[in-house]
């Protein structure tokens, strides 16, 4: 695979692009870029259009327009691999292809929080890996339905696992379990608002940023 390095004005995205870049993206790919460099090289015809690396073509143009660099990359270039032998018919279908196998993969949520969690601990901010703190609450809420569904299993002998009170060293204390039922349409609403709690407050869970919105309402009762 021969990779050049080639001026952005030299490259032309395709008109006919179905795959939509949204700004949140563009941002991400951007700090993501500046970070890591450009490990990924756009795909181009014989002409320089874009057959794959529109949403990394416009981070790079944005990169350059602020005056930044891109690590390992020539001022004002990106790298790409030129993709010969494709008919028009051929390249048009590739861009859908691309895009749309590439969206089929999913994550396993506790495996990919408990890397990031790693990672973050070496000192990787998650929004360099494209995970915004929605992101990251979602996750969170993920991994633990996940946990959830697996302890709801039934065993190999048929029987679903019974689960015991959970008891403090205190015994004046107690851990109560408490599963909210959210309708789809107020869901994003939920999201947010959590994403906010732990921010304001400082909070590291869910459990505790949920904690601290219902005293926050019961004070206002």
């Amino acid at each position: 695979m021969n990779v050049e390095h080639v001026a952005l004005a030299a490259l032309h995205p395709a008109a006919d692009n179905p795959r939509v870049h949204p700004l949140e993206q563009i941002e991400r790919l951007v700090a993501s870029m500046r970070e890591f460099g450009f490990p990924q090289p756009i795909l181009v015809n014989a002409q320089g259009g874009i057959l794959a690396g529109h949403g990394r073509l416009e981070a790079a143009r944005q990169i350059y327009a602020a005056g930044h660099a891109i690590p390992n990359v020539p001022p004002a270039k990106v790298p790409v691999v030129r993709i010969e032998g494709l008919n028009e018919v051929e390249q048009r279908a590739y861009r859908i292809a691309d895009n749309r196998l590439g969206s089929l993969s999913t994550f396993d949520a506790t495996l990919l929080g408990a890397e990031l969690s790693d990672l973050s601990g070496e000192g990787f901010d998650p929004a360099l890996l494209g995970f915004s703190p929605l992101d990251m609450l979602r996750l969170d809420e993920d991994a633990a339905r996940s946990r959830l569904q697996g302890m709801a299993e039934p065993e190999a002998n048929g029987h679903t696992a019974q689960f015991s009170a959970q008891r403090d060293a205190d015994p004046g204390e107690r851990t109560v379990r408490l599963e909210v039922l959210i309708p789809a349409v107020d869901r994003q609403v939920v999201y947010d608002a959590l994403v906010k709690a732990r921010e304001q407050f400082a909070l590291t869970t869910t459990g505790d940023a949920l904690a601290a919105m219902l005293d926050f309402i019961g004070a206002l009762l």
